[in-house]
């Protein structure tokens, strides 16, 4: 039985709402630690900069500006997943939208939407642990749709908004070059597309976005282009090693694979269902709409921003490349198939890609209530269990044996998300990471109300060999305190303390 009988624009709000609503709340219901890119919010939106060191700032700009809007300044777990599901919903509803905008069927666009869920990056890691990068795929959606309206009427406006979109959209993340350069190169393919970039109004769009990034660029410039060179080096682009012509093209194979496999698997999945079980073989060949010429530019642009990747891969030296990286790109795919699916489709199986997202919904759900509540059954900690409140009462408890001074200093290792859930917990210490202090006021290390938190003993001792080596005086009280990890009755968590 098909889900939603009647296709309606508000209905498929209601759903993604619902979808986005249910998601959010299951993340508040399990424990409240904070993860990798919740961590980063927490540290990165506590101040408003031009840039982060390691990502673009516009994210966190969103973030603070809610912080200081609702709730003084401060930034929670319910204000970060409340900015991640609303660029969600946005994501999705955009999808909805312009599929509407290029098909012009509801059921269409609504197929287009469900394939989007086959996708694990958007459907698993986009309600698990990311931030920038679903709101750089919100971005690359909203670039295409207002490219749709200048494909009908190349008004000012409408290039000052894609300027726009475009300046945000690499505020958001750099890996939105994937959809300009290909918006770009795709122009040169067809006469129309040429006359709507090449003209004196693109300089419009110019213009703005280059308004729009200015602030960042300054901020780049006198970094050095740190965030640029953080990208360069988790894509391995900066390690140079020799290696053997069979050794390069297995490198590279494994390397493509891995970025692309989750588009092979979703055009499988949907060539499966809807050409080699059809009753009525498709015809794969775009139909004559009226917006034909478009759909042809569409596909053209798709193939391009697909294989940019590609392209970088195996002629310019990016040794590692990871599925999500194509996030803003990688909807494509199912909407080029649906451009070349000839015919109507049948109810059944839209009922069949229903049941199988569902499938999906319900296996992603489980995995997280499993993981939640049961550790001690699934095998496997999440960073959601880690005991930061009883370890914040130890070490509180340390400062009232120890410390003459009424404040508490805690200084952690580099470590985003061990500062940012003490930062968090810890709400009457001062918290700060080893990485902001030691280079303007390493006093700090012997003051008598500091506590240095390290969750590895190893880089502890590294600590304290290298203070000694430039005569700064530490501490000898070495402890280690340790708490059940959340909903754990057998595995503990231990972080080793200087005080």
């Amino acid at each position: 039985m098909q889900i939603i009988k009647e296709i309606k624009d508000k209905t498929i709000r209601l759903l993604i709402s619902a979808y986005c609503l249910y998601f959010f709340s299951l993340r508040i219901l399990i424990p409240h630690s904070l993860r990798n890119d919740e961590a980063e919010q927490v540290l990165a939106a506590s101040s408003f900069e031009l840039g982060y060191l390691k990502q673009p700032p516009l994210y966190s700009w969103i973030s603070y500006g809610l912080a200081n809007i609702f709730n003084a300044g401060k930034l929670n777990i319910y204000l970060i997943l409340f900015v991640k599901y609303l660029s969600y919903f946005a994501f999705l509803f955009l999808i909805y939208k312009l599929a509407r905008s290029i098909f012009k069927s509801k059921k269409t666009a609504y197929l287009c939407l469900l394939s989007q869920l086959l996708f694990i990056t958007y459907s698993y890691d986009f309600t698990r642990d990311l931030s920038h990068t679903i709101l750089v795929s919100v971005f690359s959606v909203l670039s295409l749709i207002i490219y749709l309206k200048l494909w009908t009427k190349q008004s000012t406006l409408h290039y000052i908004y894609l300027g726009l979109v475009f300046g945000l959209g690499f505020m958001s993340k750099y890996n939105f070059l994937f959809t300009a350069l290909a918006l770009v190169i795709a122009s040169f393919s067809h006469r129309h597309a040429f006359k709507i970039l090449f003209n004196f109004k693109t300089l419009l769009s110019f213009f703005t976005c280059a308004l729009i990034g200015s602030p960042h660029l300054y901020y780049l410039y006198h970094k050095n282009f740190s965030g640029i060179e953080y990208a360069l080096e988790r894509s391995n682009k900066v390690v140079e090693k020799s290696y053997s012509f069979l050794e390069l093209v297995i490198k590279k194979f494994s390397t493509l694979a891995l970025t692309y496999y989750e588009i092979i698997l979703v055009v499988i999945i949907l060539s499966l269902l809807f050409i080699v079980f059809s009753k009525k073989p498709a015809n794969m060949d775009i139909i004559k709409t009226p917006n034909y010429n478009f759909k042809k530019f569409f596909v053209n642009f798709s193939i391009i921003a697909l294989c940019i990747p590609l392209l970088m891969v195996i002629f310019l030296g990016f040794n590692q490349f990871f599925a999500k990286w194509l996030s803003p790109v990688a909807f494509l795919a199912p909407l080029v198939f649906f451009i070349y699916l000839k015919g109507p489709v049948e109810k059944l199986k839209i009922t069949v890609l229903e049941f199988i997202v569902s499938i999906i919904i319900i296996t992603i759900s489980s995995v997280y209530i499993l993981g939640g509540f049961f550790p001690d059954l699934v095998g496997k900690i999440s960073q959601t269990q880690y005991p930061y409140k009883d370890l914040c009462k130890q070490i509180y408890k340390l400062k009232s044996v120890q410390f003459r001074s009424s404040h508490i200093n805690i200084i952690t290792q580099n470590n985003e998300v061990l500062e940012a859930n003490l930062k968090l917990t810890c709400k009457e210490a001062t918290v700060n990471s080893i990485y902001k202090i030691k280079d303007s006021e390493p006093e700090r290390f012997s003051e008598d109300s500091s506590v240095i938190v390290f969750n590895n003993k190893k880089k502890r001792e590294k600590f304290i060999q290298r203070m000694e080596k430039h005569s700064q005086v530490i501490s000898e009280n070495l402890v280690t305190l340790q708490a059940k990890y959340i909903n754990s009755n057998k595995q503990f968590y231990k972080v080793y303390v200087i005080y």
